[in-house]
């Protein structure tokens, strides 16, 4: 996991540094590893249509997207041992800090913008 990406919303830098799980390894782990998600941190998983929370230590929001980043499902504060719902729509999956979707009123049929953390400004 290389590359970084941050995630705005209505021109609201949302999430600064998101890594970008984009192979089996990278999916597999997930946030796994991280013991403690930073507040600024989250994980793209792609592709992705479900998500499991299994040997986590904290909940997550979970933001499926579709291709164009269009909000399709939201799992708010998904606590640790848990699997989440199948969202056929999906093709991506943003992990955030749980409180993260409620603080910027996430919704479904929001469009997020993706950028390349590198290439911002």
């Amino acid at each position: 996991m290389k590359k970084s990406i941050s995630v705005w919303i209505d021109n609201i830098k949302m999430v600064g540094i998101v890594k970008v799980a984009d192979t089996f390894i990278s999916r597999f782990l997930g946030l796994l590893p991280i013991k403690v998600l930073k507040e600024n941190n989250g994980l793209l998983l792609k592709p992705c249509k479900q998500v499991h929370t299994f040997l986590m230590k904290y909940p997550i929001d979970v933001i499926f997207l579709s291709d164009e980043n269009i909000i399709e499902h939201i799992e708010y504060n998904l606590v640790p041992n848990k699997v989440s719902r199948y969202v056929k729509s999906a093709v991506k999956t943003l992990e955030i800090n749980s409180g993260v979707a409620i603080r910027y009123n996430l919704d479904v049929g929001d469009m997020l913008n993706i950028k390349d953390a590198n290439k911002e400004n």
